[in-house]
């Protein structure tokens, strides 16, 4: 898990679990700050959208302070399921490596390094 900022998470950073299997990044719901701030103003894809769309909610895209860089105007979704949304999880969503040209993970000396696209 890595500790990042988003522009409407205010000061408090919120951990994110990399993963490499995900297309996108997402926020999960029940955690009361971030339902305060960002998780209320996200919005439901339309009827267009197919059902596997439609369970996940759409989030105003974000910037995302990583160290001493920042990812502008990621966007999150997070799942429209109150059974898939979890206050109980240590981590506060997941971060795709998809938005990254390269990931390193040293798991022997714990850390990992990002090469921006």
């Amino acid at each position: 898990m890595i500790s990042v900022r988003l522009s409407d998470t205010g000061a408090r950073p919120i951990l994110l679990q990399i993963d490499s299997g995900s297309d996108g990044p997402i926020l999960f719901g029940g955690k009361k700050e971030l339902e305060k701030s960002l998780l209320k103003r996200a919005t439901r894809p339309g009827p267009e959208v197919g059902e596997a769309r439609r369970a996940f909610a759409v989030l105003p895209p974000q910037d995302v302070k990583l160290g001493n860089r920042t990812l502008r105007s990621v966007p999150f979704v997070t799942p429209s399921s109150a059974a898939t949304n979890s206050s109980d999880r240590e981590e506060d969503g997941v971060l795709a490596t998809v938005l990254f040209g390269r990931v390193y993970i040293s798991h022997s000396n714990h850390y990992i390094s990002f090469d921006m696209k």
